[in-house]
């Protein structure tokens, strides 16, 4: 409950930020690009994957005592904060008009199409799949179509793979320690200045400076080394060793 109030909140202030409708009485809040998330399209992420949580709460739910949505007014609102984080996860979308993002949304409702027909028994009411189906509809037809809404929205800009992978070859090819441990936790802005290719600096971007991958992966490896990247993702796929302890 409180994770879906607080991410309608979040696409709430996203959204109404987008349209210069409202802003936070803050000075670094003033831009229509500001989220809580962090960039435009880390907020686009952050809604779509707590749409498809919502959508799949709304459609697992069912009669009895171990209902997820409980019944009356409480159930209503949870249905209603699903609503308007799949609204508003689609006016972001827009926005952006990024394929990937429509892709993703077509994906994620396949598979919840796939789930109905493989674990019927889990989806009591079909009916529930109308409102999967209005993010499927619309996600087909804007990704062959233009958004109809036009924003000026922060460009996210990132280096490219090549780019990232140059440098963090070459940070951890310094020495033995910085191939084990990496150069050190957010020091990507200081391996980038360092060791960017020269190409960069006859580009539009000579004069920005990123602190971050294209991915967080390269990210990851280049401020914590080989050792400290097998560590994360050992981490990242860790499961606990009792789950049924309550």
């Amino acid at each position: 409950f409180a994770l879906l109030i607080s991410s309608a909140l979040t696409g709430l202030l996203a959204v109404l930020g987008m349209l210069n409708v409202f802003h936070l009485p803050f000075t670094f809040a003033q831009s229509n690009g500001f989220n809580t998330i962090g960039t435009i399209n880390g907020l686009a992420s952050y809604l779509s994957f707590m749409m498809f949580v919502g959508l799949a709460l709304w459609l697992v739910s069912q009669q009895g005592r171990d209902r997820i949505i409980p019944l009356g007014g409480v159930g209503m609102f949870m249905r209603g904060l699903i609503i308007a984080i799949t609204v508003m996860n689609l006016i972001t979308l827009l926005a952006i008009d990024y394929w990937i993002f429509w892709v993703i949304n077509i994906v994620g409702v396949l598979l919840l199409g796939g789930f109905v027909f493989i674990q019927s028994q889990e989806f009591p009411n079909p009916r529930r799949f109308a409102l999967p189906l209005v993010v499927l509809f619309v996600s087909i037809l804007l990704l062959f179509l233009p958004s109809p809404l036009r924003l000026s929205l922060p460009v996210v800009v990132s280096p490219s793979h090549a780019t990232s992978w140059q440098i963090t070859k070459t940070t951890l090819g310094v020495n033995t320690k910085q191939l084990l441990v990496g150069s050190g936790p957010g020091t990507f802005l200081y391996d980038f200045l360092a060791y960017k290719p020269a190409t960069v600096n006859a580009s539009q971007f000579w004069s920005l400076r990123f602190d971050r991958a294209k991915s967080d992966l390269m990210t990851t490896v280049t401020h914590l080394g080989v050792l400290g990247g097998l560590l994360w993702l050992v981490l990242i796929n860790h499961r606990p060793l009792y789950p049924n302890l309550n």
